[in-house]
């Protein structure tokens, strides 16, 4: 429970349009409380680094209700971090994560290429449980990055 619930203030406290969806029939009560709840829990959260406070929107793919609102809050949403750059700042941001996280995928597949044998070796103990993982992969790194140390297990 309480970990479900850490993940639910997680996801909330990024969010910046929050949907209560199924806002119909018999659930329209409920729907709106839950709404009333999660507006009242986004104002006591900092301020999203956008600038732009979260909005909870309530709707129904039933009827159709709150879909138009929806829309014209993320078009809004658009407009107002395109004009005040933060638009262009997260896609920044988002393409050096990008690079970065390609950069350590090549330099990983370029060693482990280059280190075959080690690599295969520290497979093998591991698979075998002569050895852990994190230990493995240590010895691994250590050899790869400080060839000379004499860090490997014998064969």
């Amino acid at each position: 429970g309480d970990d479900v619930q850490g993940i639910k203030r997680g996801v909330v406290e990024m969010c910046d349009v929050l949907l209560v969806h199924k806002c119909d029939g018999d659930r329209v009560k409920s729907s709106q409380l839950t709404a009333a709840a999660y507006s009242q829990a986004l104002h006591l959260l900092p301020m999203p680094p956008s600038g732009t406070p979260a909005h909870v929107v309530l709707a129904s793919s039933l009827t159709g209700e709150g879909i138009d609102t929806l829309w014209d809050k993320l078009v809004e949403l658009r407009d107002t971090w395109t004009s005040n750059g933060w638009w262009d700042r997260q896609r920044a941001a988002q393409r050096l994560t990008a690079m970065h996280r390609h950069a350590r995928q090549l330099l990983v597949e370029q060693h482990m290429q280059s280190h075959k044998g080690l690599w295969d070796r520290q497979e093998h103990r591991v698979k075998e449980g002569t050895e852990g993982p994190f230990s493995a992969a240590r010895t691994w790194v250590s050899n790869v990055l400080c060839p000379t140390s004499d860090t490997e297990h014998p064969a």
